[in-house]
Order: C-alpha cells, then sequence, then structure tokens
C-alpha cells in the first residue's frame, strides 16, 4: 500500500516535526549553540572568521551544516566543520571567540536542505561552525590582534571617547549599518541631527541626546571590534554578558558643564553619572548567547531540545532524498569546479 512505501512514511514524519516545532520554521535559520557532545554534531554558532588551521573549501551542491560535519569527520577527521554557502571547511579549532556574531548573520539557506543555515555572503562572510563530535574542546584560535587608539585630547567640537556600555537609548536616531564606519563619519551623521552622543557597534551608527548612564558602562576591553581602516573602538559582543556592548563618544554638541568638566576631557574620567530620570530611558538588551550553560535558570534546555529536532528532521530529509535517489527520479549531478575559481 502506498501508506507503508518507506519513502511516504519518511515523508510525513519530516512534515510531522516540522509542523510541531515552535515558532515558524523559515528558510536559513541559524540553530541555537549546543554543548559539544562525543560521537555527535553540535551547533557552535556563527563567525566572522576563520581559523588558521582551516582546509581548502569542498564544494557541493548538496552541502549543509550536517553534511559537511560528517564530511569533516569521516574524511578529514577534523574536529571542527566550517560552512558557507555550498563550500566546505575543516578545522582543528574554532575561529576565534572575539568573532563570534549574533546568529542573525548567518542566514543563508544551505544547498542541500534550505531550512538550515549555512553562514552568509551578503554583508561580509560568515561561517555557521559545528562540532563533529571527535573531540569535546578543541579550542578557539588565537583572539585577533586589536589595538584600539585612545586619545587623551581632542580640539573642541569633535568626539571624544566616552566608553563603553552594554545598553541603547529607548529614543534613538538610527542610521542602520554605515559604509567604512568610524566615530568621525559617525559623528558628521549625527550632527546633522543634532544629536550629541554617537553609539556605534558591529558597523552600524546610531545617535540620541540622552547621556549614558554610569551603571551601565563596562570595561573598554569589552569593545573589542575595531573600525574599518582606523583604530578606534566600535563596539563589540561580550560574550561573558551575553550581550552587545557599544562604544559610545561625545559629538561636543550642546556641551553641559553639570554633565562633563570642561578642564578634563581625557578618556580615563570619561564616566557620565546621569540624573534619575535620564537612566530610566536607558535599557540593556541582553541579547542571549549560549556559549555555556551556568544559567540558572533552564532557557537553554529548550533551546538545544529545538536544536536536536531540527538536526532530526534534517537526518529524515537526507533519508529522504536517498530513497529519491535509489528509486530512479531524478540522477544526482556531480559537482564540477576549477580550484583556480575558489574563492578564499
Amino acid at each position: 500500500m502506498l501508506l507503508t512505501n518507506p519513502a511516504t512514511i519518511a515523508l510525513w514524519t519530516a512534515l510531522s516535526l516540522v509542523t510541531a516545532l515552535p515558532g515558524p520554521l523559515r528558510p536559513g535559520q541559524q540553530h541555537p549553540v549546543q554543548s559539544a557532545v562525543l560521537g555527535k554534531i553540535s551547533q557552535q554558532g556563527c563567525f566572522s572568521s576563520i581559523p588558521i588551521t582551516l582546509g581548502s573549501p569542498r564544494p557541493s551542491s548538496q552541502n549543509s551544516w550536517d553534511f559537511c560535519s560528517r564530511r569533516c569527520r569521516d574524511e578529514e577527521h577534523k574536529p571542527v566543520a566550517l560552512v558557507r554557502g555550498r563550500f566546505c571547511y575543516c578545522a582543528d579549532t574554532y575561529p576565534p571567540i572575539n568573532t563570534l556574531v549574533e546568529d542573525e548573520h548567518c542566514d543563508d539557506p544551505c544547498p542541500g536542505f534550505t531550512f538550515y543555515a549555512c553562514g552568509s555572503t551578503r554583508e561580509k562572510d560568515y561561517y555557521t561552525v559545528t562540532n563533529t563530535g571527535i573531540e569535546l574542546e578543541p579550542g578557539y584560535a588565537q583572539h585577533q590582534l586589536m589595538s584600539l587608539r585612545r586619545i587623551e585630547r581632542q580640539p573642541p567640537g569633535l568626539q571624544r571617547y566616552l566608553g563603553c556600555y552594554a545598553g541603547l537609548p529607548k529614543e534613538i536616531e538610527r542610521h542602520g549599518r554605515v559604509a567604512w564606519n568610524s566615530p568621525r563619519r559617525c559623528h558628521h551623521l549625527c550632527k546633522e541631527g543634532d544629536k550629541r552622543y554617537l553609539i556605534m557597534t558591529e558597523g552600524r551608527c546610531d545617535c540620541t541626546d540622552v547621556p549614558p548612564p554610569a551603571d551601565m558602562q563596562v570595561s573598554d576591553e569589552k569593545c573589542d571590534e575595531v573600525c574599518r581602516d582606523t583604530g578606534d573602538s566600535c563596539g563589540g559582543y561580550d560574550v561573558e554578558g551575553r550581550q552587545n556592548v557599544y562604544s559610545i563618544y561625545d559629538t561636543g554638541l550642546s556641551r553641559d558643564k553639570d554633565m562633563h568638566d570642561d578642564e578634563d576631557i581625557s578618556t580615563s574620567s570619561s564616566t557620565v553619572v546621569p540624573s534619575p530620570a535620564e537612566a530610566t530611558t536607558w535599557t540593556s538588551p541582553g541579547l542571549s548567547k549560549a556559549i555555556d550553560q551556568d544559567d540558572k535558570t533552564d532557557t537553554f534546555a529548550t533551546s538545544e531540545v529545538v536544536a536536536h529536532i531540527y538536526q532530526f528532521t534534517g537526518t529524515l530529509n537526507a533519508y529522504w532524498q536517498y530513497l529519491i535517489n535509489h528509486i530512479g527520479w531524478y540522477e544526482p549531478k556531480e559537482d564540477k569546479y576549477d580550484r583556480k575559481d575558489l574563492d578564499l
């Protein structure tokens, strides 16, 4: 009977799992970070860089993060797999931990299974990274060296660095991503809108008139992302706090003597002390990034279960493709490429 056909059973099982998943399942969805387990493939996040130990790329029209992970595990015997579009890379370590970014950056659908994310190439290169199950702790590559330039004194009217903050004001003028972003470039945008403070992170420029509260200031070391072609601080990601952090500069517009001491404008004394009313206009987004499981709550468990369900759905999809190939519905095409054309 048709209902007892293995291919039909696999298809209905996959459809049942997809419809049972919490929330909408969309193409190119980056899976939650998982704890590494020996013998199992686990998600490790979205990264904006690659480790030094990266091997040669291997393209495939059937590529996905589980397909690439099995290839790295079984053929290359590597503990780490990275995917970007149809390209699969194998490595001995994860990329540098300070290049871990928000999952939303890895949103290109995998060629082999469109509901999986395979990094991204639209804005810049992002990689979906997995642990292949060979080694629990392959470690991270060395942090990308970032020397932040700190200007002790600047001429009046130019921006000065106030510090690194873990929060955003409710009243904000957003300019989004800015090409070749820097404090000077962002300063011009904020000056046009008569905004006093520049807020910078991940290539974005935002402006506000609300001074940052002192209780949201964090160590400058957490704002370890540098602006392109400059040595200035452009925000970053706080792995311990699991949230974006923002480099904030003062444009010098509408300077208030009660807020700043004009005689001392060094960056070492850049903490701003707002009034209670001003402090309530800032909020900390607290963007979650599950790197470890030291939370007092068990919110990570749900995400990990969802990730396992997604992975199981992908396995059923692979089984379905296998059945289709072997009953002769179509013949899969082998990838033909010229290695010199690979874009690294």
